[in-house]
């Protein structure tokens, strides 16, 4: 077994273990109604969701009946896990859709896949890099420094998508660059072409957002050096998922062009989704500023490593053998922030960070294996994101969109109160900050043993003066905006808190965490 393969395992093992630690015992109306689809189908039988439909206000309403305003891709990857699950039990008698039945279809259907991806981001990192070393801290600044981390302890279509788009690129990619007196059995990349374009299928069913990386991926296909045959049998994938979808959408609203969207319950939802194409309409300037650097949303805010990226692409652009590859990803990335920056909803609602790019993210970390090298700049970078990611992660993810600073007005203070996710360190009898420590000492251990098997193979030191002082400056802004920005009026601050800390208490049986919510409810009535 060489280095590289021991490198791969560990890798593996290391971001599912971290997934799989924490689960977050509180789901908001975007997990719940997928979670509710499933329990229909297995337990009833019907697609539709009408004995939940009193549990969560993300619903579309057609022809009596009420279904997720999702897209459906990631419950349908959950069918399978809940039915085996459900068929495993010794009693049908057992209450459906239990803690620990969610926790398995998330575990499967999003956490497995995200370990799968790291691998394949070290691979082609090791392909586009020239160290190894920088590969592995890409992956891991993906995997534990960017909110795709958070995503795969959600159940909410966005790391499904990002997972199954970046498995198409992989093997685009491998295909177009496979040798032309490669002797391989006939049918081989026939099905891998087939698997890569049934994958950008499944992440647009997952993620709507993701038509958009579909389309990007097909004509990225087209124009690649592969055959007609495996172009054919790509298209072919995607048009299974597409056909997938259109039955679904006339099974459940009457026609095969109707998107759930079309039918939203809730009035704010369906006057947004009447604007423009879907909801989207004309970028704002503003909110595309908001989803860049804002401490609630901000993608280069909350995870500054990323800016290695941007000076990574620009440096492999120049490189002959992948500028096709770095047009696809700087379309991608670019027609992401477009579409969040126009989009009514670009705030994601109950989350930290920006949910809505999600998909995007595996394609911007990509081009860091290439990035001028600083290690104290990049280290102070990657700590500064898996810290702001690791908070929203050991504490809860769900940070209204009226907070304008969430870490500091609500992450943190909520988990003084005691506001923790559940997990494995929970089993230990730890608590609070300390229930973390043992994935924290275990995923040291692995970058540990994995950065002895790597040797530096590039001696020399590439230090971009320009890259080290926006990092200076621009970590000096976080710190004094985590500071200093605040959210006016005050109370709205002591409501969120308030109704956050209720939530936790009623699902917990809590007293504690309701004494608390009490009391911030309290300061809301003085500070009003």
């Amino acid at each position: 077994m060489n280095k590289t393969s021991v490198i791969e395992k560990l890798l593996f093992c290391l971001i599912l273990l971290s997934g799989a630690y924490f689960y977050h015992p509180i789901d908001y109306d975007n997990s719940s109604t997928r979670y509710f689809q499933i329990s229909s189908i297995v337990d009833y039988g019907s697609l539709n969701i009408d004995n939940y439909s009193n549990y969560t206000s993300d619903t579309s309403y057609h022809d009596g009946h009420y279904y997720p305003n999702k897209a459906p891709g990631a419950p349908l990857l959950g069918v399978p896990v809940y039915w085996i699950i459900r068929m495993a039990k010794s009693s049908q008698a057992i209450p459906p859709l239990t803690n620990f039945d969610k926790y398995m279809i998330r575990l499967i259907t999003t956490t497995l896949p995200f370990a799968i991806l790291g691998i394949l981001l070290f691979k082609i990192g090791n392909r586009w890099g020239l160290d190894p070393r920088k590969s592995l801290w890409m992956v891991l600044a993906y995997s534990l420094g960017s909110i795709a981390f958070q995503h795969a302890t959600i159940f909410s279509g966005h790391q499904i998508a990002a997972c199954f788009s970046f498995f198409s690129f992989y093997i685009i990619y491998s295909l177009s660059k496979k040798k032309l007196n490669e002797q391989e059995p006939y049918f081989k990349y026939g099905i891998m072409a087939f698997l890569a374009g049934l994958f950008a299928g499944l992440a647009a069913l997952s993620d709507y957002t993701a038509i958009f990386i579909a389309m990007v991926l097909s004509v990225y296909t087209l124009l690649s050096h592969v055959s007609k045959r495996e172009k054919t049998l790509f298209i072919f994938g995607g048009l299974l998922c597409l056909f997938a979808l259109a039955a679904y959408n006339y099974t459940c609203f009457g026609s095969p062009l109707t998107l759930s969207y079309g039918h939203q319950v809730t009035e704010q939802f369906k006057e947004g989704s009447e604007t423009g194409f879907f909801g989207i309409s004309i970028p704002q300037p503003t909110v595309f500023l908001s989803i860049l650097f804002s401490p609630a949303r901000g993608l280069f805010f909350i995870m500054p490593v990323f800016l290695f990226s941007v000076f990574g692409w620009f440096r492999l652009y120049k490189n002959s053998d992948v500028q096709r590859e770095m047009i696809v990803i700087a379309i991608i990335v670019a027609g992401y922030l477009l579409i969040n920056s126009g989009f009514y909803g670009w705030h994601g609602g109950w989350i930290f960070g920006p949910r809505y790019l999600v998909p995007m993210l595996p394609f911007l970390a990509l081009p860091m294996v290439r990035a001028p090298w600083d290690t104290k700049i990049f280290a102070l970078l990657l700590c500064i994101s898996i810290v702001q990611v690791g908070i929203s992660i050991i504490g809860f993810p769900y940070t209204p969109e009226a907070i304008k600073n969430p870490i500091m007005e609500l992450l943190i203070p909520c988990m003084r109160y005691g506001y923790f996710s559940k997990n494995f360190g929970n089993w230990l009898g730890l608590k609070g900050f300390w229930s973390a420590l043992p994935i924290i000492l275990v995923v040291s251990m692995c970058v540990f043993m994995m950065l002895r098997q790597l040797k530096q193979t590039v001696k020399t030191k590439e230090v971009s003066l320009i890259l080290r002082a926006i990092s200076l400056i621009w970590v000096s802004i976080i710190i004094i905006m985590l500071i200093f920005e605040t959210t006016t009026p005050k109370t709205l601050i002591h409501e969120n808190r308030a109704m956050l800390l209720k939530h936790i208490a009623i699902t917990t049986k809590s007293r504690e965490l309701y004494r608390n919510a009490v009391y911030e409810l309290q300061l809301a009535k003085e500070s009003f």
